[in-house]
């Protein structure tokens, strides 16, 4: 806990400071969406490994990307049992799925551990899949916010299926 003598130290400082850009085209033929670029920067407080940050910087992208186009857990609707948790069908992207992303590593000095810094990669993953939506809407006009974002889920926004 972000404490001093049990009371919310107001020196410790536990937000995370992020800015991401996506750019996407998306074909209203068949609803595939691209990914075309992406700009992430986060402050990592205080950065004592420059390649382990960018590679979490790298991963979260990746990540956040992947749960908004194609990693979905399969129910039964019947059992409620988990239908791909061998993650056969379960598509999980790698660093050749997208183009390269602009990763840009901010360094205040405000992170919340003892040494000043801080993580990054979940809250890019989390940032991520909702800012491509939004690149969606800007793109099309319509929001969905179902993810994974499938190209019949595209297809149905716009009224085509």
């Amino acid at each position: 806990e972000l404490k001093s003598g049990g009371k919310p130290d107001p020196q410790l400082h536990f937000m995370a400071r992020q800015a991401h850009f996506v750019e996407v085209e998306v074909d209203t033929e068949t609803g595939l969406v691209e990914v075309t670029d992406m700009v992430c920067v986060n402050d990592v407080g205080h950065i004592f490994n420059p390649q382990g940050a960018m590679g979490q910087q790298y991963g979260g992208a990746i990540m956040g990307l992947g749960r908004s186009a194609t990693e979905e857990k399969v129910y039964c609707p019947r059992t409620g049992v988990g239908l791909n948790w061998d993650h056969i069908g379960y598509s999980l992207p790698t660093m050749n799925d997208y183009p390269l992303i602009q990763c840009i590593l901010h360094e205040s000095h405000l992170g919340y551990s003892s040494y000043g810094a801080c993580g990054i990669v979940e809250n890019i993953g989390a940032a991520v899949s909702a800012i491509t939506s939004s690149a969606i809407y800007n793109a099309t006009g319509k929001w969905i916010i179902d993810f994974p974002i499938t190209p019949e889920k595209v297809l149905k926004a716009l009224g085509k299926i």
